[in-house]
C-alpha cells in the first residue's frame, strides 16, 4: 500500500519551518545572508590516497551541514533557546538564512539539518534545477585538505534576496 509520501514528487523539496507563529509574535527575525553546503567528512586519514589507490580510515565518513552562513545560523538559533529547550515557542531570535540550494540529497540534508536547529530558511533558497554545494573535507591529524562544488549556492545574487 502507498502512502502520500509515495505519491509526492521526487526532487522537490518541502518549504518548511514557515512558522506562521511568527506572524503577531514578539520573535526577532535575524536575515542570515551566504552559503551552505553540505560536507562529506573524512576524519582520521593519516596519509593522502595516491590515484589510484585507497587509504583506509577508523572513523565514519559522515554527511553534515556547513557552509559559513548556515553554521551561523543554527548557532543564533542554539542560541536563542530558552533554557536549552528548542522548540519553535521558545526561540527569542529567529534566524532566516537566504542562501540556495537543490533539491538533490545534499539539499535535502540541508533543509532536514535547518527544520530540526530551528532555521528558516527564505523561500527564494529552493532551487529545483541545481545541484547543492558540496564540499569533501579530509581531515588528518595535522592539516585537512578540501575538494569543493559550488553547486547553486555559487550562483546566489542579491535580487534572491531582496
Amino acid at each position: 500500500m502507498s502512502s502520500p509520501e509515495d505519491d509526492k514528487p521526487k526532487g522537490t523539496l518541502e518549504r518548511k519551518p514557515t512558522w506562521s507563529a511568527l506572524k503577531g509574535s514578539n520573535k526577532t527575525v535575524l536575515s542570515i545572508i551566504g552559503d551552505a553546503f553540505c560536507d562529506v567528512m573524512c576524519s582520521g586519514v593519516a596519509n593522502m590516497p595516491r590515484w589510484g589507490e585507497d587509504e583506509l580510515v577508523d572513523s565514519p565518513i559522515e554527511l553534515l551541514p556547513g557552509g559559513s552562513a548556515a553554521n551561523c545560523a543554527s548557532w543564533v538559533a542554539s542560541l536563542s533557546y530558552s533554557e536549552g529547550n528548542p522548540d519553535e515557542d521558545a526561540v527569542r531570535v529567529v534566524p532566516r538564512l537566504f542562501t540556495r540550494i537543490g533539491s538533490d540529497v545534499f539539499g535535502q540534508c540541508l533543509q532536514s539539518h535547518a527544520r530540526a536547529s530551528l532555521v528558516i530558511l527564505a523561500s527564494s533558497s529552493y532551487v529545483l534545477d541545481e545541484s547543492t554545494g558540496t564540499c569533501v573535507v579530509i581531515s588528518g591529524k595535522k592539516d585537512r585538505g578540501f575538494v569543493t562544488h559550488r553547486g547553486a549556492v555559487g550562483r546566489l545574487e542579491k535580487f534572491q534576496i531582496f
